[in-house]
């Protein structure tokens, strides 16, 4: 379920003074006089235009608006979140100089987290398979099973049957730990840039001591730390992609 998302256009809509102005705007017209009504219309829709278009309403609706993930995911995923927050409250209390000259920085973040919620979301996905699938069937331990019945039986059509059911189980339980690796190998990587963008936080309030070339440098490093992350990212996604396809 969404987490108390709701677009743009509705927070400014029902923005509290905005309904207090347009109440206000329609008792003037028809108690004072009509010519009121669209002076204060260009003055709602300039209230109206002012909170649709406020950054941090925008950014907390992005954050608000993520589906919940698979359980094995979600609390290094929040580490994500909280890392992308923090970053957002240091440059915002750091004023508008230091805010643009680290938007780069902000936006790396911000795209980062994106990529590693649309993985999330896919990785999510073959975990609950996983899970529903081991919760069912143990296919090594039937597998085993049809083994001994293959060697135990003299009928050849029996043990024909039998050594079918073996190897269909066979190539499930090859299906589920190829899974289970792939999974492994997610976490490894959510963990590593949920590490990677925690330390931002740090840099960037480094960063705003910094002026010029220097400033410019320190923060391409801080850059191409994130962009080898996110390059991982897409590596991981090819892959998972390519095996899919086979």
């Amino acid at each position: 379920m969404n987490r108390g998302r709701r677009s743009p256009f509705l927070s400014a809509l029902f923005d509290p003074a905005n309904l207090a102005m347009i109440g206000l705007v329609a008792a003037a017209s028809l108690c004072a006089a009509w010519w009121l009504l669209p002076i204060g219309l260009a003055l709602w829709l300039v209230m109206f235009l002012v909170v649709f278009n406020n950054p941090a309403m925008r950014f907390n609706n992005m954050i608000a608006g993520r589906e919940p993930l698979a359980q094995r995911f979600q609390p290094l995923f929040d580490r994500l979140d909280r890392a992308q927050v923090s970053l957002y409250n240091t440059l915002a209390a750091a004023g508008p100089g230091a805010s643009r000259s680290l938007k780069p920085v902000q936006d790396a973040v911000n795209g980062a987290v994106v990529k590693a919620y649309g993985l999330s979301r896919r990785m999510s996905t073959i975990e609950n398979h996983v899970m529903l699938a081991r919760s069912r069937q143990d296919p090594e331990a039937e597998s085993a099973e049809f083994k001994e019945k293959v060697a135990a039986t003299q009928d050849p059509v029996v043990k024909k049957d039998y050594d079918e059911a073996r190897k269909t189980l066979e190539g499930q339980a090859a299906e589920l730990k190829a899974m289970s690796g792939m999974l492994d190998r997610f976490d490894v990587q959510l963990s590593t840039l949920a590490s990677v963008l925690e330390g931002c936080n740090t840099s960037a309030v480094r960063l705003q001591a910094l002026k010029g070339a220097a400033l410019r440098q320190e923060m391409g490093e801080v850059l191409k730390t994130i962009r080898e992350q996110v390059d991982q990212l897409d590596d991981f996604e090819k892959r998972i992609s390519g095996n899919k396809a086979a």
